[in-house]
């Protein structure tokens, strides 16, 4: 089951609508029903807002959520040379396109670290580096 249908067999299950969930989450109806439809990925701050709401699903979003938007294979040792990416693509784009690109990997790394246990280990590492691209000038 993909994370939109999961969210929307969970909505359904607790008695709310469309409207009344994205009410409740304060995210626009028509994003929540993309989201339950398959049509539009839902981003890290709106999955935030379901879990907590959810908090007893939390584990079966959260599943849903790696198995549909994390490949399996994905671990730090896939990543092909990052100097030749940094120099050959990143370099070009302006500061923000390069934080906004350096966060995605990480929230990538998180969810892998999540899903392969290790999330524990790599906790405090993943915060640093969060702070260092947050520092970028």
């Amino acid at each position: 089951m993909n994370f939109g249908e999961v969210l929307k067999e969970i909505r359904l299950k607790n008695n709310y609508s469309l409207r009344g969930l994205a009410d409740k989450l304060g995210i626009s109806f028509s994003y929540l029903n993309k989201i339950e439809r398959g049509e539009t990925p839902i981003n890290k701050n709106v999955f935030e807002k379901i879990i907590s709401f959810f908090p007893f699903e939390k584990e079966i979003f959260i599943k849903s959520y790696i198995n549909e938007f994390l490949p399996t294979n994905l671990s730090l040792n896939n990543i092909i040379d990052s100097e030749y990416i940094y120099f050959k693509f990143l370099k070009s784009l302006d500061l923000e396109d390069r934080k906004n690109i350096y966060y995605s990997i990480l929230e990538k790394v998180e969810l892998s670290s999540l899903k392969n246990g290790s999330y524990e280990n790599k906790k405090e590492e993943i915060e640093k580096a969060k702070i260092s691209i947050s520092e970028l000038k």
